[in-house]
């Protein structure tokens, strides 16, 4: 899982200011779940002042509608940025999807984990004490502490490089406009085509192969 914005010029009345790592901008805020392969799976766009952690149950319920019993029994981790290491959303990934979610950790002013995030060492003592804790957001830090861990992190790549073909190859960030309900649903539809055929070096709006 991971976000992007989507600026766009003042004069868009519907959007509103946002912040992400380039800093504040107006616009809309783009949140995205993929495939370890980068297929986008579920699809949320929102007004720039919405945070990953408040659209992050819409993804995954997303997921938990579009995918079947057997697919969704296939899912064993989530990887995610640091956007989404809240308690709520590590419980909504178990009880939604039976999965673990790892994040890249927010610190959140505990000087420990940020050492951990900046050098990838987890101290004893903070070990310890995420060892005795019951909370989902331990477990992960825990997992994500490890040589296996910091590999599956490492995969969100995929899910970055997806983000870039939708804003700058097939042109999305000049095109956000204000979506709602099932709106939502056909946007997914054809960003998702688009995105496929671009695998396939078909056509991007070329759709006679996905119709049944």
């Amino acid at each position: 899982m991971d976000m992007s914005d989507l600026p766009v010029s003042m004069k868009d009345k519907a959007a509103r200011f946002g912040y992400c790592g380039k800093g504040v901008f107006w616009g809309y805020k783009f949140f995205i779940l993929t495939s370890q392969d980068g297929i986008p799976i579920a699809v949320v766009v929102s007004k720039a002042n919405k945070v990953e952690m408040s659209t992050s149950k819409r993804l995954l319920r997303q997921v938990e509608r579009r995918l079947s019993g057997k697919q969704k029994e296939d899912i064993l981790l989530l990887v995610a940025d640091a956007g989404y290491d809240g308690e709520e959303v590590y419980k909504d990934a178990e009880e939604l999807l039976k999965a673990q979610l790892l994040c890249q950790v927010n610190p959140r002013r505990d000087a420990e984990l940020k050492r951990f995030r900046d050098d990838g060492k987890l101290a004893s003592q903070k070990r310890r004490e995420l060892e005795r804790s019951s909370r989902k957001r331990a477990k992960g830090i825990l997992i994500s502490s490890s040589k296996n861990g910091r590999k599956a992190i490492g995969k969100r790549i995929f899910v970055e490089q997806t983000i870039k073909a939708l804003k700058i190859d097939l042109g999305m960030g000049c095109r956000v406009r204000k979506v709602m309900g099932w709106v939502m649903d056909h946007v997914f539809l054809l960003v998702s085509i688009a995105y496929c055929n671009k695998l396939h070096r078909r056509p991007l709006r070329q759709l006679a192969p996905y119709l049944i």
